[in-house]
């Protein structure tokens, strides 16, 4: 049976707890309490509630979008041909706002401008999965939190630009497959390949 898969950059834990560590500050700077921040008489769940923020395992660098693949041995072995071609490599997360369109958000992302390195990787890892992208609109982001678009006009915060810095190692490439749900997509790593 074929399942939903796509490459990634994972992310190392030392990025994740201070993810979680941005989250939790993020929350309390808006009085959030019990997943609920109150806004002028009406309520906004925030962990639980429309937005659904993403940690642990479930955080990435998405490289090559989903697809339906039945053959995950095959694609292991062009993944672990992508590797041998690269070194680790740095990068840098440099700023947190609302994505991908500012005025119509369904996402809260890290982001940053890709490094030639980047580039590269995710260039070499879509030849060899067949796929093609147009680099021009290919923004480097790490996925925080997702909501409905609709929900977004009841957020007490309609701006979001802050300046980070979250530098990442770059070693390795995974295969993830994506469990959807109605609630939310859940990520499982079936094969890493390092550098």
């Amino acid at each position: 049976m074929a399942k939903r898969i796509f490459i990634a950059v994972p992310i190392s834990e030392e990025l994740q707890k201070g993810i979680l560590e941005w989250e939790k500050d993020f929350q309390s700077r808006f009085s959030l309490s019990k997943g609920q921040k109150e806004n002028r008489g009406s309520s906004m769940a925030w962990p639980s509630g429309p937005v659904r923020w993403l940690s642990g395992k479930n955080l990435h660098i998405t490289i090559v979008p989903p697809w339906y693949e039945d053959n995950i041995d095959k694609i292991a072995g062009k993944l672990k041909k992508v590797a041998l071609k690269f070194e680790p490599f740095g990068i840098v997360f440099k700023r947190i706002n609302y994505g991908p369109d500012p005025k119509k958000p369904h996402l809260i992302w890290a982001e940053n401008m890709p490094s030639k390195k980047m580039i590269e990787l995710k260039d070499e890892s879509e030849k060899a999965m067949g796929t093609a992208s147009d680099y021009h609109r290919w923004t480097m982001h790490l996925t925080l939190a997702r909501f409905g678009p609709e929900t977004f006009s009841s957020f007490p915060v309609k701006k979001l630009d802050e300046i980070i810095y979250w530098p990442e190692k770059v070693d390795s490439l995974v295969i993830m497959e994506s469990h959807l749900n109605p609630v939310e997509a859940e990520y499982e790593t079936l094969e890493e390949v390092k550098f």
